[in-house]
């Protein structure tokens, strides 16, 4: 593995998860990071994930390795059982309502009992006081046609408690509750004791490394939808710092990426991995510590700015006297714009269900310096090769190679990365088709899969900046697609509408996981990966019919009843196919195996004649079947499978609309059974698909009379990230084929 260069100043630590052959978890702990020489490097290196027969596949490998400026190093992860474990061990204690933490040599932290959080550094604290979740809603929420639908109490903490433990390497986690005030009510007591806003922050401690990290989350489980003017954490200083740095905004009017406090007993350094990617009113903020029942409307009246913004005022009234607090987070985002914009213009409004997602870093170090270099992605770099061996790539084993493919593919990701991996504070919805004529944005169609195109790209690449992507994704899936709000049916996954009319379609086919599972991994999130597996569960017990039958919510997510949907719907067996993956619960591997016999039933009734098929719709039947034939190894399964696979290739591709995830699944059809055929057709179709695209890596359609009265031009988004995810694995099974017969025609 190759780690990137200039991290030795600030020791940031690395922490990511890395596919590994299927090995007994009792193995694990004798695993050692070691450089080119040989050397162990301190870090934390855990099980993190297992194949269906118990095995471990993933590990979460946490250090802070040296790396001079100039250029990257190199370091390998290996079975080295009589390698003493280097470093020190985190220290983790608790008592009397308080956990405290030390990293040798570095700090010390004591959280509890509460919300009171202190970090010290020699004995002298930098950070003393209760954590604060400052989510204010604005007029919409305030006002309320009089009756102020989501008027906010104050935060409310559950307590601090370990999350996750290792050797060196401890998670804290704060929960709590920002409640809603009762509609109509002029008792400041009066708040609804099961509504309001979730919140969690999370604080990574290293033994080997004076960097936190953190990660806090809020989701909205107020009953309505609320509209927030500010929503960010705040950490009260121990003291007024007498030195303090900003970093410099990337926009203009943007707020600071870090910022840097000096005291006398060492320097606090706070990161924000976020602003330069999520764009206005995302950054950090210094502000006066409390004394708001102190503001009176004429303070504010005589203010020049308008609008108002908190923040302009907070940090203008910052006192010694009063002391100062860090905020970081959505600190002043902008009015929600047009749904015309390129990227859905979306930062105040939260509907119900939905949250978002920050983290960062804290640095606790005896000089200045290290918070600006936090920033940006820090990852080992794995030779592509290895992702495709372990099986976390779907070429499965096959060669990484783009082959003839390569200039498109990469021309789909660069305009991707340029369009749709881009965005506002809600970061990874995108269109599905863009009316160029009208510059209007055409149904939002983000899915729980859409990290995978972006992740598979930086594994292929090794360009970081597709890793952003995938991160970015996978937190606006879990935060915002993910309806978490707690109901009958929920929370389940919502419809690509969503964003556009509030569509809550509660429907099978859209609960798509794999992209939300892997990158989970890819990142070390355990917590989103566990989270969304215990979603899926509710989910199919709640809608799975007892026969195996797919089914849907009709009349929505808190009092629906479940009624039987179609077969196009069976994708669903992959989700239970993963779950069972994760966790060995033969609950979800018995579910799927019922759903498969009832596609394979309800298909003996299709006339084959009149119900033509489509790449667009058989790919979800295969999609399902596929992850359960791989479980099984059903021969029956395995049989329809392949009739599936050659009744698509048997239609002319101009009337099928195919779509380039079908080379993914073609390709696993040819493994299975071997027909030459089957490669030929899926290379005709690919070539077929990839003639339209422009030299901008766009595919243009157009549409006229009657359906249009005026021309109507747009380009279609929904193909590249198809192109992206699956036409390299076509390209790496053509190139094992070659490889395999010497023939390369």
């Amino acid at each position: 593995m190759t780690c990137p260069e200039g991290l030795a100043s600030c020791s940031c630590p690395v922490e990511q998860g890395i596919p590994v052959h299927p090995m007994d978890p009792s193995q694990v702990p004798s695993l050692r990071l070691v450089d080119s020489r040989g050397r162990p490097v301190p870090a934390s290196i855990e099980h993190d994930g297992q194949d269906e027969k118990g095995r471990t596949v993933w590990v979460r490998v946490a250090a802070a390795p040296e790396v001079c400026q100039g250029s990257p190093a190199t370091f390998y992860l290996g079975l080295y059982p009589d390698l003493e474990e280097p470093g020190p061990d985190l220290d983790v204690r608790e008592r009397e309502g308080r956990i405290e933490v030390t990293s040798p040599g570095h700090y010390l932290v004591s959280a509890g009992p509460g919300d009171a959080l202190r970090i010290e550094r020699d004995g002298v604290a930098l950070v003393d006081g209760p954590v604060d979740f400052h989510l204010w809603p604005d007029a919409r929420s305030i006002i309320g046609g009089g009756g102020g639908t989501c008027r906010l109490a104050s935060f409310q903490p559950a307590g601090w408690r370990v999350e996750e433990r290792s050797r060196g390497r401890c998670m804290l986690l704060l929960r709590g509750r920002v409640p809603r005030f009762r509609p109509y009510t002029s008792d400041p007591s009066d708040f609804d004791p099961d509504e309001g806003f979730d919140c969690e922050l999370e604080m990574i401690l290293y033994a080997f490394s004076p960097v936190i990290r953190w990660r806090w989350r809020i989701v909205n489980q107020t009953g309505w939808q609320a509209y927030l003017e500010r929503y960010a954490l705040s950490l009260r200083l121990a003291e007024f710092p007498f030195s303090l740095q900003f970093g410099r905004p990337a926009a203009e009017g943007g707020l600071s990426p870090w910022v840097t406090c000096a005291f006398p007993s060492g320097v606090l350094g706070l990161a924000c991995g976020f602003v330069d990617e999520l764009g206005a009113g995302a950054g950090a903020s210094l502000e006066r510590d409390g004394g708001f029942e102190g503001i009176r409307a004429e303070d504010l009246a005589c203010l020049p700015e308008r609008p108002f913004h908190p923040h302009q005022y907070l940090q203008r009234m910052a006192d010694p006297a009063r002391g100062l607090r860090l905020v970081f987070g959505g600190v002043a985002p902008p009015h929600d714009g047009r749904m015309t914009t390129a990227n859905p213009d979306v930062h105040r409004l939260f509907y119900r269900g939905m949250g978002r997602t920050f983290e960062g870093w804290l640095i606790v170090a005896p000089n200045a310096g290290g918070a600006g270099e936090c920033l940006g992605p820090r990852y080992f770099s794995l030779p592509p090769q290895h992702y495709s061996d372990t099986g976390a790539l779907p070429e499965g084993g096959d060669p990484v190679t783009f082959g003839e493919f390569g200039n498109a593919v990469h021309r789909c990701a660069q305009w991707l990365l340029q369009r749709q991996w881009k965005g506002t504070l809600w970061w990874g919805e995108w269109w599905r088709e863009w009316d160029t004529l009208r510059e209007q944005g055409v149904e939002s169609t983000a899915n729980a899969n859409n990290a995978l195109a972006p992740l598979y790209h930086y594994w292929r690449t090794g360009d970081q900046r597709f890793a952003i992507c995938a991160r970015r994704a996978m937190e606006f899936a879990f935060d915002i697609q993910l309806n978490h709000y707690r109901g009958n049916i929920a929370p389940f996954f919502h419809s690509r509408r969503f964003l556009m009319d509030q569509m809550e379609w509660v429907h099978m086919r859209y609960q798509r996981i794999d992209g939300v599972i892997r990158a989970a991994h890819f990142f070390g999130d355990r917590r989103v990966r566990l989270k969304t597996i215990e979603a899926m569960r509710r989910y199919a017990e709640a809608l799975v019919c007892p026969d195996g039958a797919p089914g849907f919510a009709e009349g929505g997510p808190i009092r629906g009843r479940r009624v039987r949907a179609g077969a196009d719907c069976t994708n669903f067996g992959e989700v239970l196919g993963i779950c069972y993956r994760e966790t060995g619960d033969p609950f979800f591997l018995q579910t799927a195996r019922k759903m498969a016999n009832w596609t394979i039933r309800q298909m003996r009734s299709w006339d084959w004649e009149k119900d033509v098929g489509n790449s667009y719709g058989w790919h979800f039947l295969m999609r399902g079947m596929l992850s359960t034939l791989k479980l099984t190894g059903s021969k029956r399964y395995r049989d329809w499978y392949l009739d599936m696979a050659r009744r698509n290739i048997a239609y002319p591709v101009e009337q099928i609309d195919f779509r380039c995830w079908m080379c993914w699944l073609l390709v696993e059809a040819e493994k299975l059974g071997g027909e030459w055929r089957i490669l030929e057709e899926a290379l005709k179709r690919t070539r077929h698909v990839l003639k339209r695209l422009s030299s901008t890596g766009a595919i243009r359609d157009e549409c006229g009379l009657p359906w249009s009265k005026w021309p109507t031009i747009w380009e279609r988004l929904y193909d590249q990230k198809t192109i992206v995810a699956y036409v390299p694995v076509l390209s790496a099974r053509l190139a094992s084929w070659r490889r395999e017969t010497g023939v390369q025609e």
